[in-house]
């Protein structure tokens, strides 16, 4: 039996967060995002005022664009869902890309409350999982648990048809300038990505052996199902089985039905991941032509697909930095090692919050020697590390104020 998403049902089941938005309306109500606070909570014995937490303002019309540099383990992600949770309430439109990670999904549950501001109450948000198809196919295969594999409801393939910028097939492929220009011209005129294979063999203008190469990566892409999927059935290492059918991703239907798409590649394919989010930002420019809403996308870990700036990927993502005024973009962009990320991104960065990066140096440049001389002294070795729910330092410039405090809890579900 086919087990396919159904969005009706899943706003239906979301209906426990709009009962709690009639009896607590603090997220929509409150302009003042609770950060953490100034010493690590549990130091204040449950008794913190506003005075003992770090907020962040939240001003209706001025854009941001956030960088987040903290290694893994260290409440980076917890961060960044309380700007979810906070902005989602203010009726933004968010996307959430994550390469390496499987716990935003757990968003669509209710926080724990602990470590948790005194006026909020455990949320969970309308997140939906989207796997596109080259991800949930290789998943169905590898040593993934079933039960967190079947959280992702929205399966997706790519239209090989939509890639019409040579840069887009360069990226992706890797292909000369001949194969290149093949593309080009064959892709609208086909109508299967079989097609497409077969016409790019009896190409004449392009050379045997060249033809021969592009081909046999094409056929790689038909085997994993990256082009133009219908469906598919995954297997899973308990035995369990489940069927699927692929569809083309459409942003514009996610947000007019007040969900969050979270956007997960599992650490596969780095090439194919510009792709992805070069075609959701596409789709969310377009999106920006009819509908005058402001957007947030939340980018973690995102030194897989913005680590080239001359890629069209990372030139899109910085149009939409600088569109942000006129097309109401706003952006979060998380990594762990910074000195592995496309820096030009990070200079536009006028919020910058950092945790522990193990190496401060790596940032040193884009703080004063006033600020840096605070990072440093966040980081210490692992030998004096705490090994079990540990609250870590974190240092951050929030529109020309710095400051140091510690993370709080995340409002909405975080860990397995």
């Amino acid at each position: 039996m086919s087990i396919l998403f159904d969005e009706q049902r899943f706003i239906d089941e979301s209906m426990g967060l709009e009962m709690q938005r009639d009896f607590d309306d603090f997220y929509k109500s409150t302009w003042k995002i609770p950060l953490g606070t100034k010493e690590p909570y549990d130091n204040y014995n449950g008794e913190s005022t506003d005075d003992d937490w770090v907020f962040w303002e939240i001003t209706p019309k001025e854009v941001f664009n956030i960088f987040i540099g903290s290694r893994a383990g260290t409440h980076k992600s917890v961060l960044m869902k309380r700007f979810m949770t906070y902005y989602y309430y203010k009726n933004f439109k968010i996307t959430y890309f994550d390469p390496k990670s499987t716990d935003t999904i757990l968003a669509k549950r209710f926080g724990s409350g602990r470590r948790s501001y005194k006026r909020e109450n455990p949320v969970k948000l309308p997140v939906v999982g989207c796997l596109p198809s080259f991800v949930s196919r290789q998943t169905g295969f590898a040593p993934l648990p079933a039960d967190i594999i079947s959280k992702y409801e929205y399966y997706f393939t790519l239209d090989f048809r939509s890639i019409t910028e040579r840069a887009e097939w360069q990226t992706l492929l890797g292909t000369t300038q001949a194969g290149t220009d093949a593309l080009i011209r064959l892709a609208p005129k086909c109508k299967s990505f079989n097609q497409l294979t077969s016409k790019i063999k009896d190409d004449k203008d392009v050379h045997v052996g060249s033809a021969k190469s592009l081909r046999n990566i094409l056929e790689s892409w038909k085997v994993d199902q990256v082009f133009n999927a219908k469906g598919d059935t995954l297997k899973f290492g308990n035995g369990t089985m489940k069927d699927i059918k692929y569809k083309f991703i459409n942003i514009a239907r996610l947000w007019n039905k007040g969900l969050i798409p979270d956007i997960a590649f599992m650490e596969r394919a780095q090439e194919l991941q510009k792709i992805v989010v070069t075609k959701v930002l596409q789709q969310q420019m377009r999106y920006s032509e009819t509908h005058n809403v402001r957007k947030l996308n939340i980018h973690d870990d995102c030194m897989t697909y913005l680590n080239d700036p001359n890629d069209t990927c990372s030139q899109l993502v910085s149009q939409t930095i600088n569109l942000g005024r006129t097309k109401k973009f706003n952006n979060i962009f998380a990594v762990q090692n910074p000195v592995e990320f496309n820096g030009n991104i990070i200079d536009v960065c006028k919020d910058k919050f950092i945790g522990d990066l193990g190496n401060p140096e790596q940032v040193r440049k884009y703080f004063t020697k006033e600020q840096y001389d605070i990072i440093r002294n966040l980081h210490y070795d692992d030998s004096q590390r705490p090994k079990i729910d540990v609250e870590y330092a974190w240092f951050g410039v929030d529109r020309r104020k710095y400051q140091t405090f510690y993370v709080a809890g995340s409002p909405c579900g975080h860990t397995w």
